[in-house]
C-alpha cells in the first residue's frame, strides 16, 4: 500500500473529479479512509463508489478553488450527526461540489489548518487529496489531508490536535467569504444537542492536545523526533518500536525513520527494501550495526521524487 498519493506524471490535474460523478451523487464527495481515493455515496443503490479520472483509473487529487465552508447535518440511529462541509469549484463544474466529512476527522482538521494557512493565496486553486498512514502492523491507520498549490508545492501547516475545530472552521470560512459560518440547521439538530456535541469535542481536542504533548516531551527526550509531513510528530509504537529506543543505533534508526517518511515509504515498502538489499532480512530489528548504517547512507542519498514515483 502507498503511503503518498499515487498520480502519474503525465496526469492532468486541471479538471479532475468533475466529470465522472454518478447523477444521483449529489454533488457530495469525500476521501476513503480504506486506499485514500475520492468517493462519491450512491444514493440508489446505497453504496459508496470510486470516482475515475479521466483514463479509468481511481482518482487520488482534486484541483479546485475554495468557496466556503458549512455544517450539514445527517442522522444515525435516529440521531444527529455533525458533518463539515468545504464547497470547491472546479473549471468543469458546473455550480458546487462538496467535500465532505464528520467534523471531527484528522483530514478535516489537517485541510483547514492548511487552508489557513495560505494566507492571500486562498483562493487560488488547489491539489487536494489524502495520504494514509500505515501502522506497524501493515493495516490502514488515518488519511491525513494532503494539499498542494498550483505549482505542486506541498502546503505544510504546523500540526494542532488542541484547535477547536469549531473556531478553526469559522476561521477559514471568514477568510473565504469575509462572513462567519451560518450555524447548523435548527430543524435537524436542536440547541442542546448541539452544544453536547461541542462540549464532548472540546473535551477530546484536550485530550488529544495533552497526548500529543506528552509525545513531543519524550521524542524530545531521545533526542529529536522525526515528524510527519503535516507538522506532528511521529509515534514509536510502544510495542514494536521500543527495540528502535533501546537499540545502540538508536539516533541512527529514528533519523532513519524520518527519511522513510519523508520518501513515501510504508511499512511494507520499508520491509521489501530491506530483503533486497540484505539477503531477505525484511526486518531492521535484524539487521548489523554496519547493515543498519549503509542501509542509512543509501537512503540518504534518495529524493522524494524518485522514490514517491507518480508524486509531482
Amino acid at each position: 500500500m502507498n503511503s503518498t498519493m499515487d498520480f502519474s506524471v503525465n496526469t492532468d490535474f486541471s479538471a479532475l473529479g468533475f466529470r465522472a460523478l454518478p447523477d444521483n451523487s449529489r454533488g457530495i464527495i469525500s476521501v476513503s479512509g480504506k486506499n485514500g481515493t475520492w468517493v462519491v455515496y450512491d444514493h440508489n443503490n446505497k453504496k459508496e463508489v470510486t470516482i475515475q479520472d479521466f483514463q479509468g483509473n481511481p482518482l487520488r487529487c482534486i484541483t479546485c478553488r475554495l468557496e466556503f465552508i458549512s455544517y450539514y447535518v445527517g442522522f444515525y440511529n435516529n440521531k444527529p450527526v455533525l458533518k463539515l462541509r468545504i464547497a470547491i469549484k472546479g473549471e468543469e463544474a458546473k455550480g458546487f461540489y462538496y467535500i465532505q466529512t464528520a467534523f471531527s476527522t484528522v483530514w478535516m482538521r489537517g485541510a483547514l489548518l492548511a487552508i489557513e494557512s495560505l494566507g492571500q493565496n486562498i483562493k487560488e486553486p488547489l491539489i487536494i487529496g489524502a495520504r494514509l498512514v500505515e501502522k506497524e502492523d501493515g493495516s490502514v491507520g488515518n488519511a491525513l489531508c494532503a494539499m498542494f498549490d498550483i505549482n505542486e508545492v506541498p502546503i505544510l501547516p504546523n500540526w494542532d490536535p488542541g484547535r477547536d475545530i469549531f473556531e478553526l472552521a469559522n476561521t477559514v470560512n471568514q477568510l473565504l467569504t469575509g462572513e462567519s459560518m451560518a450555524p447548523p440547521n435548527p430543524e435537524k439538530i436542536t440547541a442542546a444537542e448541539l452544544s453536547s456535541i461541542q462540549i464532548s469535542q472540546r473535551q477530546s481536542e484536550h485530550k488529544a492536545k495533552q497526548d500529543y504533548l506528552e509525545r513531543q516531551a519524550r521524542k524530545q527526550q531521545y533526542g529529536g523526533a522525526p515528524r510527519h509531513s503535516n507538522g506532528g510528530a511521529i509515534t514509536v509504537s510502544p510495542k514494536k518500536g521500543d527495540w528502535i529506543l533501546e537499540h545502540p543505533m538508536r539516533e541512527v534508526l529514528i533519523e532513519m525513520n524520518n527519511l522513510l517518511h519523508r520518501l513515501g515509504w510504508t511499512a511494507q515498502r520499508c520491509r521489501e527494501e530491506t530483503a533486497k538489499r540484505f539477503d531477505g532480512i525484511t526486518s531492521r530489528q535484524n539487521l548489523s550495526d554496519d547493515q543498519i548504517m549503509e542501509m542509512y547512507e543509501w537512503l540518504s542519498t534518495l529524493s522524494p521524487v524518485e522514490i514517491e514515483e507518480g508524486v509531482f
